[in-house]
């Protein structure tokens, strides 16, 4: 019998990987008609990315099959941990932000680049293990 509930390979595409895509895409257009350099671009990204994965969490957590396989209140745990981690990373490029553009060095951006990245990994796990 065919299930019909979504693999996780198409949950996981359709709920953060087209939104990651479109994000980097969004970079690029962007990238024509403002001239800063990939240091400040990658900062940039990473935030994009933070903000992303709160979204995701909305996504991911109301799905049927994480709902099931965690139960309803483990699920609300689940997804403010999934936001406050958000939010914390979030903070973390944010002080990455404030530091003025002719100063950033590289390992600052991949840092931000990292913790976006981060941040939508935690919600990747829950739809991986639901």
């Amino acid at each position: 019998m065919v299930s019909s509930e979504p693999s996780h390979a198409v949950v996981a595409v359709v709920v953060v990987g087209l939104p990651v895509l479109a994000t980097f895409i969004m970079e690029l257009a962007e990238s024509l008609v403002e001239t800063l350099g990939w240091r400040i671009r990658l900062i940039r990204t990473g935030w994009d990315l933070c903000v992303l994965s709160v979204g995701c969490a909305g996504g991911i957590f109301t799905l049927p099959g994480v709902l099931n396989r965690w139960g309803s209140v483990e699920t609300i745990l689940a997804g403010l941990l999934v936001v406050f981690v958000s939010i914390g990373c979030g903070i973390c490029v944010i002080h990455i932000r404030k530091t003025p553009p002719a100063a950033v060095k590289g390992w600052q951006s991949l840092l931000a680049v990292g913790l976006g990245i981060a941040s939508l990994a935690l919600p990747l796990y829950f739809v991986w293990s639901s």
